[in-house]
C-alpha cells in the first residue's frame, strides 16, 4: 500500500506547516529517507565492484563452463541494480486549471508540460514524466508510441458513431434532440471528423468520404478506416525515439510536431524521460486527458488509465474547488461513493491551483476570522505597511506577509469546505488537499536566482531575501513535492533492505563457497557429497510442483464455488430486475431525454432528471448480491498462498537435516527469505488482478464487463418518429437476448479469472524451479570446478580478504540504513 494512505480521517495539508525552502540545507523527512536508500543502494553495488574486480582476476573467470563465471555475472547484475519499484501518479482535471503549470512546477522546469485547447494533439494523449534511464545521454529522451488495434478500433468506431449521431439526424421528426443536445452532438461530430482527418488527411480518398450517407453501415465506415490504417507503415515496435540535448520548450516543440507527423489520434501515450529531483524515487507523473474530452473512447482510456495509477491527483483552480463539477464527477462517479471505484492500495488528493488569486475584500467578508487573520490585525499590518514606506524603509517582506496571511486564510477555509463535501465519502481511506500557487513558486525561483547571482556581486537586502522564502513558503509547492517524493518510500525501503540483506548476501556466499571448494586444503576439509543428493534434488522439485497444484486446485475450487456458480444461478432472478429497471424509465421519461442519455452510452446528467447511470441500475441486483465474495474470495486465496508457502518452506526446512555438512546451513534461510519476497511479490500481483477483475464485474466504467456488452447497443444509428420505442425494445433485447446480458458478464469475469489463475500457476513454476535450480547450483559451486586451471593461481590469498572487507561493510551499510529508516520514522 503506498504510504500516507491510512485509513480514517481525513488528513489536510496546510501552506506553511513544515514546509521548507528547496534552497535551505535542512532537508524534509521524505528527502532525508530518499536519501538513505539512494546513499544503501549506491555503497551496495559498490561493494559488487568491489568483489567482481577481485574476482576477475582468476584465470577461470572468463571460462563460461566455470562456477565462477556463474558468481561473477551474479555480481554484475547486481552491480548494475535499479530498484523496479515505480509508482505512478494520474493527474486529471479541466484544460485551464494549471495541470500543466503543476507538473513543470513539480519537475522544476519551466515550459515542459504544455497547456493546449480541448481536441488538440497534446490534450488527448497520455503523457509520462519519468527519471532519466543510465542509457539516455540527452537531456531529454522522448518516446512516442502508437495504440494497439484494439485500441485504434475503439478511437475510429466512436468517431464514426460521433459523426453519424449528428449528421444522420432526421429534422423533420418530431423525436429530436433539445438544444443543449444538439449542440453537443455538433461538437461531438466535429471533433469525430478532426480525429479522422489527423490520422488520415494526408490520403487523397479522405477528403471523398462522407459517412453521413445513410447507405454507408457504420461497420462498413470503419471498415475503411480500419483498412487505411494497416496502410500505416510504423517505425519498428511501433515506437519513436528521439534525443533532444537543448531545452524543455524545444522538447514540447518536438513533441507536438512529431504528434502531428504521427497521426496524434493513433497514439497512445508519450515519455518523456528526464532528470529531475521528484522522480528519482520511481515517481512516475501521469499527465490524463480529461474527462471532458468529447471522445468516448478516450474517456475510456483515462479511466482505465487513472485505475492503474497509485495515486490520483484531481486538479482544479481554488476559487471553484468546492463547485466544480468535474471535481464531483471524479470524487463521487467515478470514484464512486466511499472512494469504492479505487484499488485498496490508491490514495486520493485534491491538487487546488492559483491561491494567488484572490480578492482581499472578499475574504475578510466571507471568511471566518481567526487569532492571526481578523480585520484588526489585517488594519494593523496596513498600517505598519504604510509607516514603512512613509520612512523610505523596505516593506515587500511585510506586504509578502499579507499575502500569504490572505492566501493561508482562504485555502484554510477552501479545505474546511472540501473536508466536507467529501471526507463522508472515504471511510477506509483519507486523502490529501493541497492548495498550490505554481506562479508564487515560479517567482520564488527567479528571486532566489537572482539573488544568489547579486550576492557575489553586492549586497542583498534582508527584505528581498524574506520575500523570496515567503513566496516559497506560500505557494505550497515544496510541501506537494515533499509528499510526492515520500509515496514510494515504503516499497522502496523493502526494495532495498532485500538488496542489502538478501541479494548481496547471495552474491557474497556464492563467493565464499566457490573460494572454499577451490583452494585445495579446504577443498579436501570439505565433506563428501552425500549419494543421495540427486534424489534429494528431484523430490525438492517434486514437492515443489506438488505445491503449485495443490494451491492451483484451490483457487479453481474457489472461482467455481463463489464466482462461477452464483454468477450462472443469478442470471435469470438479475434479467428480471433489470427489465424492472427499464420498463420504470419507459413509463416516465421523455424521447428528449431518453435521447441524450442513449447518446451518451446510458450514463449522462440533464436538468430533468440529474446524474443518472443506466447500465448501474441495470446491474445492481447482481452487485448486490455478488458484492461481498470479493472479500471471501480474497479470504481463500490469502489461505490458499499461506498452505502454499507453508508447503514450500517446510520442504526447505528439512533439506540441511539431510544434506548434513555439505551445505553451509545459512544459504538455506537466505534461500528461504528470496523465496518468500519473490512469492509476496507474485501473491501482491495476483490480488491486485483480481481486484481489476471485480472492479469490472460491479462497476459501469468505459471498459467493464457490462459495458464491453452494452456499448454495440448505444453505437446504433437510429433517427426519427417512434425512435424512442425502438430504443427500448433494443434495451430489452439486449438484456435478456442471446446470450442474456449476465451470462456473457458471468463468461467474461470466471474467463479472466482462468486466465489470472494460469499466469499465476506458470510464474509460480518458474519462481520455485529457480528456487530449485539456485539451490542445485549452490551444491554444484561446494563440490569444486571440474576445469583445469591454466594456472594454479586461480584462487588467491586477496579474493579472501577483499571478501572478508566487503562482508563486513555490508553489514555495516545495513546497520546504517535500518538505523537512518527508525530515525526517519521517529
Amino acid at each position: 500500500m503506498t504510504q500516507g494512505h491510512d485509513s480514517g480521517s481525513l488528513r489536510i495539508a496546510r501552506p506553511g506547516s513544515d514546509v521548507r525552502n528547496p534552497a535551505e540545507t535542512i532537508p524534509t523527512t521524505n528527502q532525508e529517507q530518499e536519501r538513505n536508500i539512494q546513499n544503501a543502494v549506491k555503497k551496495g553495488k559498490a561493494l559488487c565492484i568491489s568483489l567482481v574486480d577481485s574476482l576477475k582476476q582468476s584465470s577461470l573467470a572468463d571460462n563460461e563452463e566455470s562456477n565462477l563465471h556463474a558468481v561473477i555475472s551474479l555480481a554484475e547484475e547486481l552491480r548494475d541494480f535499479q530498484s523496479p519499484t515505480e509508482f505512478a501518479i494520474g493527474l486529471v482535471g479541466d484544460s485551464g486549471v494549471g495541470k500543466s503549470s503543476l507538473i513543470n512546477s513539480l519537475l522544476e522546469t519551466e515550459s515542459l508540460a504544455k497547456a493546449g485547447g480541448g481536441g488538440s494533439a497534446c490534450t488527448t494523449v497520455v503523457t509520462e514524466y519519468r527519471q532519466k534511464r543510465d542509457g539516455d545521454s540527452a537531456t531529454y529522451t522522448i518516446e512516442i508510441e502508437s495504440m494497439k488495434d484494439e485500441l485504434i478500433q475503439d478511437i475510429l468506431r466512436q468517431s464514426v458513431i460521433d459523426y453519424r449521431r449528428y449528421h444522420l439526424l432526421d429534422r423533420d421528426a418530431s423525436e429530436m434532440p433539445d438544444h443543449v443536445e444538439l449542440e453537443k452532438l455538433e461538437k461531438n461530430a466535429k471533433f469525430a471528423w478532426d480525429t479522422i482527418i489527423g490520422a488520415f488527411g494526408d490520403r487523397n480518398d479522405c477528403s471523398n468520404l462522407y459517412f453521413g450517407n445513410p447507405r454507408i453501415t457504420t461497420d462498413e465506415a470503419i471498415g475503411t478506416l480500419m483498412s487505411w490504417k494497416d496502410d500505416i507503415i510504423w517505425p519498428q515496435n511501433n515506437r519513436i525515439t528521439t534525443h533532444l540535448v537543448d531545452d524543455a520548450s524545444q522538447c514540447t516543440s518536438l513533441i507536438d510536431d512529431s504528434l502531428k507527423a504521427l497521426k496524434w489520434p493513433l497514439i497512445e501515450v508519450v515519455r518523456v524521460f528526464l532528470d529531475a529531483q521528484v522522480l528519482k524515487n520511481g515517481i512516475v507523473l501521469v499527465d490524463l486527458p480529461g474527462l471532458r474530452d468529447v471522445n468516448a473512447a478516450r474517456v475510456r482510456i483515462t479511466e482505465d488509465r487513472l485505475y492503474q495509477c497509485d495515486e490520483v491527483f484531481v486538479v482544479t483552480e481554488i476559487g471553484r474547488a468546492v463547485t466544480n463539477r468535474s471535481v464531483e464527477e471524479v470524487m463521487v462517479r467515478l470514484l464512486g461513493m466511499g472512494f469504492s471505484k479505487l484499488k485498496r492500495s490508491q490514495g486520493v488528493a485534491i491538487i487546488c491551483t492559483k491561491s494567488e488569486s484572490f480578492v482581499a475584500s472578499e475574504i475578510l467578508r466571507d471568511i471566518p476570522a481567526t487569532a492571526t487573520f481578523n480585520q484588526l490585525a489585517m488594519r494593523d499590518l496596513k498600517r505598519r505597511i504604510e509607516d514603512r514606506e512613509n520612512n523610505d524603509l523596505p516593506f515587500g517582506a511585510l506586504k509578502a506577509e499579507k499575502k500569504h496571511l490572505f492566501i493561508a486564510a482562504r485555502n484554510d477555509y477552501v479545505e474546511s469546505q472540501l473536508t466536507h463535501r467529501y471526507a463522508t465519502q472515504s471511510l477506509v481511506r483519507s486523502i490529501r488537499i493541497f492548495c498550490v500557487s505554481n506562479t508564487l513558486y515560479s517567482d520564488a525561483i527567479a528571486a532566489q536566482t537572482d539573488a544568489n547571482r547579486r550576492r557575489s556581486s553586492i549586497n542583498v537586502t534582508d527584505d528581498k531575501v524574506a520575500i523570496a522564502k515567503q513566496k516559497m513558503i506560500t505557494s505550497g509547492i515544496p510541501q506537494l513535492q515533499d509528499y510526492v517524493r515520500g509515496i514510494p518510500s515504503e516499497s522502496q525501503i523493502a526494495e532495498t533492505r532485500h538488496f542489502l540483506k538478501t541479494r548481496i548476501l547471495t552474491l557474497f556466499e556464492k563467493s565464499e563457497m566457490w573460494l572454499n571448494a577451490n583452494v585445495q586444503d579446504m577443498a579436501a576439509a570439505q565433506p563428501a557429497a552425500p549419494e543421495f543428493v540427486l534424489e534429494l534434488q528431484e523430490n525438492l522439485g517434486r514437492n515443489f510442483r506438488g505445491a503449485v497444484e495443490t494451491c492451483s486446485g484451490e483457487l479453481d475450487a474457489t472461482k467455481e464455488q463463489f464466482l462461477r456458480q452464483p454468477l450462472a444461478r443469478g442470471v435469470q432472478r438479475w434479467t428480471n430486475a433489470a427489465l424492472v429497471a427499464v420498463s420504470k424509465w419507459e413509463r416516465v421519461w421523455g424521447h428528449q431525454t431518453v435521447l441524450a442519455f442513449w447518446n451518451h452510452d446510458g450514463a449522462h446528467v440533464t436538468g430533468s432528471v440529474g446524474w443518472n447511470d443506466w447500465n448501474e441500475e441495470i446491474i445492481q441486483a447482481m452487485v448486490d448480491n455478488m458484492e461481498s465474495s470479493e472479500g471471501v474470495i480474497h479470504d481463500k486465496i490469502t489461505r490458499s498462498f499461506d498452505n502454499l508457502k507453508g508447503t514450500v518452506f517446510r520442504e526447505l526446512d528439512t533439506l540441511p537435516l539431510r544434506l548434513g555438512e555439505i551445505l553451509r546451513v545459512e544459504t538455506l534461510p537466505r534461500r528461504r527469505r528470496e523465496l518468500d519476497y519473490e512469492l509476496l511479490k507474485l501473491t501482491d500481483g495476483f490480488n491486485n488482478q483480481m481486484q481489476i477483475i471485480y472492479h469490472n464485474l460491479l462497476k459501469t466504467h468505459g471498459s467493464s464487463y457490462v459495458m464491453q456488452y452494452m456499448l454495440p447497443m448505444y453505437a446504433v444509428i437510429d433517427h426519427g418518429t417512434g425512435v424512442t420505442k425502438r430504443r427500448f425494445v433494443s434495451l430489452k433485447s439486449r438484456i435478456e437476448g442471446q446470450p442474456k446480458l449476465f451470462a456473457e458478464i458471468a463468461t467474461l469475469c470466471t474467463t479472466a479469472v482462468t486466465s489470472t489463475i494460469v499466469g499465476f500457476r506458470e510464474k509460480l513454476y518458474e519462481i520455485l524451479d529457480k528456487c530449485h535450480q539456485d539451490i542445485k547450483a549452490d551444491l554444484d559451486i561446494v563440490s569444486g570446478e571440474n576445469i583445469a586451471a591454466n594456472d594454479p593461481g586461480y584462487v588467491t590469498a586477496s579474493m579472501y580478504e577483499v571478501l572478508e572487507d566487503v562482508s563486513k561493510k555490508r553489514e555495516a551499510v545495513l546497520s546504517e540504513f535500518e538505523r537512518c529508516v527508525r530515525s526517519a520514522r521517529a
